[in-house]
């Protein structure tokens, strides 16, 4: 009987965890040791969802998972309240707080941070309504792009009561709109942005007046942050399943290597070329969904366009034939839209992926490569020989 494609991904998954496992728990160093022990489990199927929040430092992090799962014992405040992870249960998903990314004072929480993340299945990025500074941005990109985390992510723009025109629809649009180009190639509506103000939910508790109270529940919009989050998690979390651990393996090895302490300049130098082999087809995943949203793009924009002429024709008095004439050839315009965006992402496909294979064949076949498998394979073929002896 054929087999369900995700059984052989989670097969896929295990081998390469437990191979990096090994890998890493027969280091001579310490420390790499120590992250090898710290992967995933491989039993740990069964276990909740988990929800990473993290993101700009003084953000309300903290105040988000206070208002979502209302427990009044987390830490929060205008200073570093969290310099730790810290795990609670809300409606049977894990949801872990995390140090704030890029912090002066503590340095050390940006690697604290990148861990948990790299083991938790979904994530929350949480910035204030000051948007993006370049040092989170960058932060975001490389969660977003370089660890592929983008379309397991949400987006929320909390303190929205700073804001000028306060938690509106106004307001919210005009920030959606300002945050399109930094959050390329993934749009709002990718990440399924949420403009909050926590501290609301907060204030409405305590607060003995009903009208005051609901309209600061109304400003913390978190009933649309729980929404954004269970269709989250409804949509991604068997997905996710399966690429955390390749996210954790990922962030092991990255950590590991830094770690790693060698004299060995062919360590080194295969290091650097597979880094490169990495860096490659990362690139060629960023173009093709740069390339792939462009035509969409394109293609829903003339078929709202012609949708609009298509309405045009709807006046009283009407004649139904003209009605279905023109039903008619808006069927044969969108038909047509899509042929054309099919050959259209063909094509971007065809240009790009063998691009990236010529680059990964020359890489390959470079004389530095070359090198370095010969040595590697004598060193192999002199070990064996020094065994049999």
């Amino acid at each position: 009987m054929p087999r369900l494609e995700t059984h052989h991904w989670a097969e896929e998954t295990e081998r390469v965890l437990q191979e990096a496992r090994e890998a890493l728990l027969a280091s001579r160093e310490s420390e790499v040791q120590s992250i090898g022990r710290n992967l995933p489990d491989s039993d740990s199927k069964d276990a909740p969802i988990s929800l990473a929040f993290a993101g700009q430092y003084s953000a309300g992090k903290s105040t988000i998972i206070s208002a979502l799962t209302g427990r009044d014992d987390i830490a929060i405040g205008a200073g570093i309240t969290t310099d730790q992870t810290s795990e609670f249960d809300w409606n049977g998903v894990t949801v872990i707080d995390t140090p704030g990314i890029h912090t002066s004072l503590r340095p050390d929480h940006d690697e604290i941070t990148y861990r948990s993340i790299s083991q938790s299945d979904l994530l929350v990025f949480v910035i204030t309504n000051e948007l993006f500074d370049n040092h989170v941005a960058d932060h975001f990109r490389k969660l977003a792009i370089d660890l592929e985390k983008g379309y397991e992510t949400i987006l929320v723009v909390n303190k929205m009561g700073r804001a000028a025109a306060g938690n509106t629809p106004a307001a919210r649009e005009v920030i959606s709109e300002d945050l399109r180009r930094p959050l390329a190639p993934f749009t709002p509506e990718d990440l399924r942005i949420t403009f909050t103000d926590a501290a609301s939910v907060l204030e409405a508790r305590a607060e003995t007046d009903a009208e005051i109270a609901d309209i600061l529940t109304e400003q913390a919009n978190v009933g649309e942050l729980i929404a954004n989050l269970n269709d989250l998690i409804r949509h991604k979390g068997l997905q996710a399943r399966h690429t955390t651990k390749l996210y954790a393996v990922d962030q092991a090895l990255q950590e590991a290597m830094a770690l790693e302490k060698t004299d060995d300049p062919d360590a080194d130098a295969l290091s650097m070329i597979y880094g490169q082999n990495i860096q490659a087809i990362r690139e060629a995943q960023f173009q093709l969904k740069m390339a792939a949203d462009n035509a969409i793009n394109e293609a829903a924009t003339q078929v709202a366009l012609d949708a609009g002429e298509f309405a045009d024709i709807y006046y009283p008095g009407v004649r139904p034939e003209k009605i279905d004439d023109a039903s008619e050839r808006m069927d044969a315009k969108i038909q047509a839209i899509w042929e054309q965006l099919i050959i259209r992402l063909d094509r971007e496909a065809e240009a790009i992926i063998p691009a990236m294979n010529q680059r990964l064949v020359q890489l390959h076949e470079s004389h530095r490569f070359q090198i370095v498998e010969n040595n590697i394979r004598q060193r192999s073929s002199t070990e064996t020989t020094t065994k049999m002896l």
